[in-house]
């Protein structure tokens, strides 16, 4: 796979002839793709929210993650990434974009029914939602939480074996989600799982819906819809992991709209 882009020569990543891809011709696309709208989400903003409109916010994204069935893709995928990975041998995860910790408390609880030692360092860029984090996972000391820039993660190459980044490269634009992407496959010595929402009309309409049904967050209502027009389709996704230096990896879609892109050394 040819490597577009500036970005340094990340590891290899296997592919798999399992890749999703385009539509055979003789299938009509009736639906349009809706297009990209680079609406800024209000979670984003420290500004805009005060604690409880925040923790309200974060309990409906982790609702959206059992419901979206996100944390069941990335549990679905781990496997993939790690192998038969034995009991008692030490697994170092680090999760970028955290939240408020909901993928870093599965992954311990996955170890745990394996007799896995395992160490998650749960990171985001904001404080504020950290807060939350750590108030979370607090029955959970295999997860360390620090503030941290997905597009400049402080760690040495090669420093976790797993690296995951769930329903958070949406929130960024072009070049940052490049780069979150190349630090992903720069950190992880055993690969790496990135699942989000694929931007597309049925998606944006599911989640108008799922939002006014369930919460009258404002946040929530807001950022639901938006983080759809805003997310990336699996064209734009492989595109940037190319340009960031990826080579090889998998695109997965799964059920609610959900797509994993997962690299395995």
């Amino acid at each position: 796979m040819a490597i577009t882009g500036q970005a340094p020569a990340a590891p290899s990543y296997a592919d798999d002839p399992r890749q999703p891809g385009a539509l055979p011709a003789f299938v009509p696309l009736r639906i349009p793709q809706l297009p990209y709208e680079d609406i800024r989400e209000l979670l984003d903003d420290p500004q805009e929210a005060g604690e409880h409109e925040l923790r309200q916010s974060l309990r409906d994204i982790r609702m959206a993650n059992i419901v979206g069935q996100g944390t069941a893709v990335v549990l679905r995928h781990l496997p993939d990434v790690l192998g038969a990975w034995p009991a008692g041998r030490p697994l170092h995860v680090l999760d970028l974009a955290t939240g408020s910790g909901d993928i870093p408390r599965a992954v311990v609880r996955w170890c745990r029914r394996r007799g896995i030692p395992c160490r998650v360092v749960a990171t985001d860029i904001s404080p504020q939602v950290l807060r939350e984090t750590r108030r979370h996972c607090r029955a959970f000391p295999e997860i360390e939480v620090l503030v941290c820039d997905s597009r400049a993660a402080p760690f040495p190459p090669g420093s976790f074996d797993l690296v995951t980044c769930s329903l958070a490269l949406h929130h960024l634009d072009v070049e940052g989600a490049t780069r979150t992407l190349g630090a992903m496959a720069r950190l992880a010595r055993r690969g790496f799982i990135v699942n989000d929402v694929e931007r597309s009309w049925p998606a944006y309409l599911a989640s108008v819906a799922l939002v006014y049904g369930i919460t009258r967050n404002r946040l929530t209502r807001h950022d639901g819809p938006a983080s759809v027009k805003r997310a990336f389709t699996r064209t734009e996704i492989r595109a940037m992991a190319e340009a960031a230096g990826i080579r090889g990896g998998r695109i997965v879609q799964h059920a609610f709209w959900r797509i994993a892109f997962v690299g395995r050394r």
